[in-house]
């Protein structure tokens, strides 16, 4: 039995890589995706309650997908090494200082895993130039030496890792990326309500990225549809809150 350790959150990227590696897993072995809520017993704050309101569309988008796609563990949040599975940690920010806490963090370095023999990573990205912010250095670096193989998302982080810890890490596809176009192609809808449209999603944006787009947009009678929370560019013709994932694969594969 392989067991996989990821972020399973509400997240586009994130949710897509927990389907895609466990598909490429099983072709090894049998697989399941350990079913952990990194946020489950943190006292939420008033804006991520809120949020969770306004996104409760897409959240219940995101729970049917992933019980339709992920074969999940029957207990949830029940992080104990069953001294038989190899366990796996990946992809996604899982290592990340500055957006996990140590104390989710540690559980993703594997610290409930007994046996070195049983401990790998698959594409676990840092994100950021240090594997710690915490003053927990020294404690990280010895979850990271017991580890069987490391592999991790972005060169830059296994530079980090062997140049400063000398930990062998090698870097990797994401598993999005990994898997088969006909995965992702049994996911598209092929008569898509939207035609003619230009499709933006991003992590950032800037007045010099709206204004390049919007001129694209006129110069190629092509409106916009944005995946965000509120308008950006004049010539959106919605904006979208509501996307599930196979909604979002359906949006990229039928834009122009």
């Amino acid at each position: 039995m392989i067991k996989i350790l990821t972020l399973l959150g509400n997240n586009y990227g994130g949710c897509l890589q927990a389907v895609a590696l466990q598909k490429i897993m099983k072709q090894y072995d049998e697989v399941e995706t350990i079913n952990y809520d990194e946020y489950l017993n943190s006292n939420k704050s008033i804006k991520e309650i809120i949020k969770d309101i306004v996104y409760y569309k897409r959240n219940k988008k995101f729970s049917k997908f992933k019980q339709q796609n992920l074969k999940l563990t029957k207990e949830k949040n029940h992080l104990v090494d069953d001294l038989k599975s190899k366990y796996i940690v990946g992809s996604d920010q899982v290592w990340n200082p500055t957006t996990l806490s140590y104390e989710i963090r540690k559980k993703f370095f594997l610290s409930f895993v007994k046996d070195k023999k049983r401990k790998f990573s698959y594409a676990a990205s840092i994100g950021e130039e240090n594997i710690d912010t915490d003053g927990k250095e020294k404690e990280i670096v010895k979850f990271l030496e017991s580890f069987n193989k490391i592999s991790v998302r972005e060169s830059s982080s296994a530079k980090i890792l062997n140049s400063k810890y000398n930990l062998n890490a090698i870097s990797v596809l994401d598993p999005t990326m990994v898997v088969e176009k006909k995965i992702w192609d049994s996911f598209i809808e092929k008569k898509y309500k939207e035609k003619n449209y230009i499709l933006v999603y991003t992590l950032g944006m800037n007045k010099k990225c709206i204004k390049t787009i919007d001129i694209f947009s006129k110069k190629n009678s092509k409106k916009i549809i944005e995946i965000f929370y509120r308008k950006r560019f004049k010539n959106t013709k919605r904006v979208e809150n509501n996307f599930g994932p196979q909604d979002f694969i359906n949006a990229i594969a039928n834009s122009d």
